[in-house]
């Protein structure tokens, strides 16, 4: 009887090592749909975890999963450029301190430009509209960056129509979430204004 329960003693830790194991390697699951997703509220990060990190002995209840925060904000402003050249309709991000502006021209040239407190390379910064994430090559410009439209390009209406829109670095840093207030009236408005 002696022997049984040494043995049941000295096998009770490596159950407890074997359970730590398995939380362990859950959670480095959980932090590898992270990495590979635009971020824990996304529908993408919700579904890689269901899919790959559950575990079948102590799967959590389901949490209802919260609409995003959209923030409140003035509407979207719209007008002439500064030059005179083309029209804008745009917003601010307080938290961040950056404006999202659309801009266009006569010329049929189509641009979303970010400025404020950004600062860095040309790269790849996510937009996130409603969810739905797409990455857009922005060049450095005077005061931000500026990523050129295609002809044609169905991202002013998606803005447009959008109940949130979040732009994202490289590193998944917000850099605003945008109010979208009065933004289908804006960009309608600065669309009308350069012909399109």
């Amino acid at each position: 009887m002696g022997r049984v329960l040494v043995l049941m003693l000295l096998l009770c830790p490596g159950v407890a090592l074997a359970q730590d194991d398995d939380a362990m390697e859950v959670q480095r699951c959980v932090w590898r749909c992270l990495a590979d997703s635009p971020g824990a509220e996304s529908a993408e990060y919700q579904q890689c975890v269901a899919a790959r990190c559950n575990d079948p002995v102590a799967t959590p209840a389901p949490q209802p999963v919260a609409p995003p925060v959209v923030p409140a904000g003035p509407p979207w402003g719209s007008g002439a450029t500064q030059d005179g050249q083309g029209f804008f309709a745009g917003q601010y991000a307080a938290e961040t301190d950056n404006f999202l502006y659309y801009t266009c021209d006569a010329s049929g040239t189509q641009n979303l430009l970010l400025t404020g407190q950004v600062e860095g390379p040309a790269a790849v910064i996510s937009v996130d509209i409603d969810g739905q994430v797409l990455g857009l090559w922005f060049d450095v410009s005077a005061g931000g960056y500026t990523s050129r439209l295609d002809p044609g390009s169905p991202l002013p209406g998606l803005i447009a129509l959008a109940r949130r829109v979040e732009l994202r670095n490289g590193a998944g840093w917000s850099l605003g979430q945008f109010g979208m207030a009065g933004a289908q009236e804006a960009i309608s408005a600065a669309r009308a204004a350069c012909g399109l």
